[in-house]
């Protein structure tokens, strides 16, 4: 083979990218949201692993560098196609995008939000320290917002 022939057909190709750039895609779409913006050393670990092991998935029985060249483009191409949809479409945008999660309301921790999205006590009060405030009582609003980050709105003094 040369290296510009494909080891399998093309539509094997097309499919087995789709299939596993979706998977991954509804995969991440189901962490929480400070998972996604704030990654510790195991969730990095899993990551790269989880790259590795997508990787082989999608090249099983490839060789040639054309494979991997093809399997590439597949998944940036429904990266893309993916993109324009959301900002063509509102709706598609509602469906797919994060909506952020209010934690703190009017100087009360919310239980609820919080374990939901895995956020510990100690995590609030680390991000409230860091936006110059010392208390819970000092917070109007708590959001994880859709990157994963915590903003944090003071009570008027």
């Amino acid at each position: 083979m040369n290296a510009f022939e494909l080891s399998a057909p093309l539509p094997d190709f097309l499919v087995r990218g789709t299939v596993i750039y979706f998977a991954v895609v509804i995969a991440i779409r189901l962490l929480p949201k400070r998972e996604i913006g704030d990654h510790s050393p195991s969730d990095m670990l899993a990551l790269v692993m989880m790259g590795a092991l997508v990787a082989d998935g999608m090249s099983v029985g490839s060789e040639e560098p054309i494979d991997f060249l093809l399997l590439a483009v597949v998944v940036l191409a429904w990266d893309w196609v993916v993109n324009v949809l959301e900002f063509r479409f509102p709706f598609i945008r509602r469906l797919t995008a994060e909506k952020p999660v209010v934690i703190v309301r009017n100087g009360r921790m919310l239980p609820r939000a919080m374990r939901h999205e895995l956020i510990t006590e100690d995590e609030v009060l680390a991000c409230i320290r860091k936006n110059g405030l010392e208390r819970v009582d000092e917070v109007a609003l708590a959001t994880v917002e859709k990157t994963g980050e915590i903003s944090v709105v003071a009570m008027d003094r």
